[in-house]
């Protein structure tokens, strides 16, 4: 489905600006 993986993409953009701090 084109929504999870777009929910994926989303997830992934989080956490890298979560572990930047």
């Amino acid at each position: 489905m084109a929504v999870l993986m777009a929910i994926k993409e989303v997830a992934k953009m989080v956490i890298e600006l979560i572990q930047k701090e």
